[in-house]
């Protein structure tokens, strides 16, 4: 699949999604594109994803599972080799005010490449690219790797602005600016 934003399974959910297993996708698009879900205002449970993402251009919010939450995310996994520009997620692109991502997981790929218009990626992490609402009792494994004019780019987190609780991250982070192995 192809297009320009709110790309997934389902493009936008308000309900539930619970027991949903996403093999070998191979989504592309430019915003708000998920593995599963391109945003979410509802649930998403027991859910996972695997195969491959990709960002183009100078699109925004990209996850493994879910490109953007403005809902919640439960017991979910996500196993993606993903690729994009600003606020990449190995589960969820953004995780928005008032969002939650509760015992949720993500192992696989996550690449921070530069956009179209030359600059270094940012929001960069191996769960979540930018976490403005609350992670808790989730972890990543995935391996982040970013350009060297990336920034915020972190092992769970790439940019954090709210609350992460019992959580941790056991992958690799490699960059130059404003990196860390959590946060």
């Amino acid at each position: 699949m192809n297009r320009t934003g709110n790309l997934g399974l389902f493009g936008i959910s308000a309900g539930t999604i619970e027991n949903v297993v996403m093999t070998n996708v191979r989504i592309a698009g430019f915003n708000f594109v998920g593995g599963l879900v391109g945003t979410n205002n509802g649930l998403v449970q027991n859910s996972s994803s695997s195969g491959f993402v990709t960002q183009g251009g100078d699109g925004i919010q990209v996850g493994g599972l879910v490109g953007q939450n403005n809902g919640q995310i439960t017991g979910s996994a996500s196993t993606v080799a993903i690729r994009g520009n600003s606020v990449v997620g190995g589960l969820v692109g953004e995780n928005s005010s008032g969002a939650t991502i509760t015992a949720s997981s993500s192992t696989g790929l996550v690449t921070g490449i530069p956009g179209g218009g030359g600059g270094g990626a940012n929001s960069i992490g191996g769960l979540v690219g930018e976490n403005d609402g609350t992670v808790q009792s989730s972890s990543s494994a995935s391996i982040v790797a970013a350009d060297p004019l990336s920034s915020d780019v972190g092992g769970l987190v790439g940019l954090n602005n709210n609350i992460v609780q019992t959580s941790f991250s056991a992958g690799t982070v490699t960059g130059e600016t404003q990196v860390g192995g959590l946060v």
